[in-house]
C-alpha cells in the first residue's frame, strides 16, 4: 500500500494552544482536511493526545467526523517515555523505522505501508531537538498560540509536492541505515533543561548493519521495472533456459547496454 504520511501534532496545531484539557478549534480541522484533500495523506499522530484516552476520544471522531481520517490513524509514534526529554524527532523516526517498508530488512511483515512521502506538522521547533536534523526539508512549523492557518496548510501541500520520494534505497532512506541502527544501542541523558547527550550503550560500536542481500534483490527489482514488457519476456526466457547471451537490450532511461 502507497502513502503519504502526515505526523500530527495537536496542541498549538489543531487549536491555539494547551489548556489542560482537550479541545479542538474548527477551522483549523478544515485546514487540515484541505490537506489531506490535496495530497492524500494519512496521519499519523505525535502529539502527547496519543498517550490519554480521553484526548484521543476527543480528537478522533472528529477527525472522522471532517473526513479527515476513514476510520483510524495510519498510527501514533511510540512513547520512549524518556521522562519529557525533547525527543519527539526521534520517536517520529523510530514510527518510520518499525512501522513502514523503509526498512524492510529489519521486518517479518511484508505488509506494512510504503511510506512514499512525509511532513510533520508541529508547533515545536523540532529541527533543533535531538535527531530533529532528519526532518530537514519535511518539517512545517505553526504558531502555537495560533494553531493551523490557511498559509501553513499551503505550504505543508507545497512541501509534499517538492520533496523526493522516499524509498528503502532512497537518499534519504541510504542516511539514515546508521541513525536506525544505533537506536537499538544509546541511552539518553539530560543535560540542562533542554538539552540531552546521546550515550551509545556498545562497548566497541561496529558499522551499521548494511542490508546487501536486500539491496541486490531491490535493485534487480529497479533494473526490471524500466524494461518495456516485451523486452522483460525476452530476459526472463534468457533467465529460464540459460542461454549463454541474448541480443543487447537497451535500458531505456538509464541509457546503457546489458
Amino acid at each position: 500500500m502507497f502513502v503519504f504520511d502526515g505526523v500530527l501534532d495537536v496542541d498549538g496545531v489543531l487549536n491555539d494552544g494547551y489548556r489542560g484539557h482537550a479541545f479542538l478549534l474548527e477551522d483549523r480541522l478544515l485546514h487540515l482536511k484541505e490537506i489531506v484533500n490535496q495530497t492524500k495523506c494519512r496521519i499519523v499522530l505525535s502529539s502527547n493526545w496519543r498517550l490519554f484516552a480521553d484526548y484521543r476520544d476527543a480528537l478522533l471522531p472528529k477527525l472522522r467526523e471532517h473526513g479527515i481520517i476513514d476510520d483510524e490513524l495510519l498510527g501514533m509514534t511510540p512513547d520512549l517515555d524518556l521522562d519529557h526529554l525533547p525527543m519527539r524527532p526521534r520517536e517520529i523516526l523510530q514510527w518510520i523505522r518499525d512501522s513502514t517498508s523503509v526498512c524492510p530488512w529489519s521486518k517479518s511483515s511484508q505488509t506494512l505501508p510504503t511510506v512514499c512521502q512525509f511532513v510533520v506538522l508541529d508547533d515545536r521547533n523540532l529541527v533543533s531537538e535531538p535527531y530533529g536534523h532528519s526532518l530537514h526539508g519535511r518539517f512545517v512549523q505553526t504558531n502555537g498560540q495560533i494553531g493551523l492557518t490557511k498559509e501553513i496548510a499551503e505550504r505543508v501541500v507545497k512541501v509534499f509536492s517538492q520533496q523526493p520520494k522516499i524509498t528503502c534505497l532512497s537518499t534519504w532512506a541510504l542516511n539514515h541505515w546508521k541513525i536506525f541502527d544505533e537506536f537499538d544501542n544509546t541511552t539518553y541523558e539530560p543535560v540542562g533543561p533542554y538539552a540531552i547527550r546521546i550515550v551509545d550503550t556498545r562497548s566497541a560500536p561496529g558499522p551499521a548493519t548494511f542490508p546487501l542481500h536486500f539491496m541486490k534483490t531491490q535493485i534487480l527489482y529497479n533494473i526490471l521495472s524500466y524494461l518495456p514488457l516485451d523486452q522483460l519476456f525476452v530476459m526472463a526466457s534468457f533467465l529460464v533456459s540459460g542461454t549463454s547471451s541474448p541480443a543487447p537490450l537497451p535500458f531505456g532511461k538509464l541509457g546503457v547496454r546489458v
